[in-house]
């Protein structure tokens, strides 16, 4: 009944509100304030009685705690939520058979004993996290906790639990796979082992372009392991997804870095693919444009026709012709670096119809760079590795807040239940108090004002 009576009063307030307002007592402003603290206020309320009642509820039926006895209480508890604050009293049990001690309507609640936020307010700051420095985040959720709080609930993100992936119905056929792979460098905040950036990978696998470009039924993936372990979990999506029988050819993409060639030896039957875009960033260091425009365009020419003998020949004359030791320098890692990757080079000549490019530093950059490192900023090593987890789950169509929200609700105990009869004859109740509110409002019987007007429309529409 107290709940039913917070309702309506609440209802009456929104209401003599929208009155003050259309008499112009009150501006637009005030009325949206008066409006939004009545709301959370209600929420407030709402939390209370909600926990106080199972409380008592508990108490009034042992055959619903069977083996836990009260040992003290009620005792007073408040934690933050959506709304804001929320005090409630609750009892402390004891179960003699698992020798636990527990306050039952806060474990049912899935609110640890040191716990001072709820679950939903913990998932709304990591969601705001992921697109919005600690800050900003803490202001968008109606600066209810402190940026600190923001950063603590993102570090105690449980990483075991790993990313959401859909369901494959049935393993998808195709002839010709694509994995392109690259990593950001995430600065690091200060650290003993003066340690400065940390590695961020990004892999994501797809079938090729669509008509637009789009790549097809694509999928990110991320995480802070080993790098042969980090490639086994592409392979167990692909064994997942895909029939690996039916595959023909899979082209992994990359800038040629030790980490990604790993995936050669762990996906069956993939070809590496050098990503043209760190090949040309390596030419134009050893070249310049300017000066000799002829000798790159040459450079150019015989890297895309494969021509080993001829890409030497060059970037000798090239290392001849350098203006600078810098310059010179930048030959030399040019060459090192064509010879190591010229099996990535020689697959564009190989395989020239089937390979459709790489753009993993574009998806590098909206992935992860867009929050991780655009803007100056440090991580620690935990919080960069949790906030690539949640860069890349968007990015894969998940819903942040609901996913983490499911995830640490799990930690409920059961349910907030009662009887079924109980919850029939409150219903009941209410849509009698109800049929009576709208039918015998105080309000309706008093001086013609705004207010009557308004209720009497509701409670006698025409």
């Amino acid at each position: 009944m107290e709940l039913i009576q917070q309702l309506a009063a609440a209802f009456l307030q929104v209401f003599e509100g929208i009155c003050d307002l259309r008499e112009g007592q009150i501006g637009a402003r005030e009325f949206e304030e008066r409006v939004w603290d009545i709301i959370m206020g209600l929420g407030q309320d709402v939390e209370q009685i909600a926990l106080e009642e199972q409380d008592k509820y508990l108490l009034e039926h042992p055959e619903k705690r069977q083996g836990w006895s009260v040992q003290r209480g009620p005792e007073e508890k408040t934690i933050m939520s959506l709304f804001g604050p929320v005090t409630y009293q609750r009892r402390y049990y004891y179960n003699k058979e698992t020798k636990e001690h527990l306050h039952l309507v806060d474990a049912l609640a899935g609110i640890s004993p040191h716990q001072w936020q709820t679950p939903a307010l913990q998932a709304r700051h990591i969601a705001h996290a992921t697109h919005e420095s600690y800050t900003q985040a803490a202001r968008d959720c109606g600066n209810l906790v402190t940026r600190q709080t923001v950063g603590n609930t993102i570090k105690k993100i449980p990483i075991d639990s790993g990313l959401p992936v859909k369901e494959a119905a049935t393993k998808r056929r195709v002839e010709t796979l694509y994995i392109e792979a690259d990593e950001d460098h995430v600065a690091l905040q200060r650290r003993k082992d003066g340690k400065k950036s940390l590695q961020a990978p990004l892999i994501y696998v797809h079938e090729g372009k669509g008509k637009r470009g789009e790549l097809l039924n694509r999928f990110y993936l991320t995480g802070q392991e080993e790098a042969d372990e980090l490639w086994l979990k592409v392979l167990d999506y692909i064994d997942e997804h895909y029939d690996l029988k039916a595959i023909k050819k899979i082209f992994l993409s990359g800038d040629g870095a030790a980490w990604i060639r790993t995936g050669l030896s762990i996906i069956p039957g993939s070809i590496f693919v050098l990503d043209r875009f760190h090949l040309k960033k390596y030419a134009t260091a050893a070249i310049n444009k300017k000066t000799h425009p002829e000798l790159f365009s040459e450079l150019w020419q015989a890297l895309q026709d494969c021509d080993r003998k001829e890409v030497k020949k060059i970037l000798e004359a090239a290392e001849k012709v350098a203006e600078s030791e810098n310059r010179r320098r930048a030959v030399q890692k040019c060459r090192t670096y064509v010879q190591h990757n010229w099996d990535g080079i020689a697959s564009y000549k190989n395989y020239r119809e089937e390979i459709v490019g790489c753009s993993a530093e574009p998806h590098v950059s909206h992935v992860l760079s867009a929050r991780m490192s655009s803007r100056p900023m440090a991580w620690s090593i935990g919080g960069a590795g949790r906030m690539a987890q949640l860069r890349v789950m968007e990015a894969n169509g998940f819903s942040v807040r609901e996913h983490y929200a499911t995830l640490l609700s799990s930690r409920e105990r059961g349910k907030l239940s009662c009887a079924p009869e109980t919850i029939r004859a409150q219903r009941t109740l209410a849509a009698k108090y109800f049929d009576r509110l709208q039918a015998h409002l105080p309000a309706l019987d008093g001086s013609r004002n705004s207010l009557t007007m308004v209720l009497k429309s509701l409670a006698f529409p025409a």
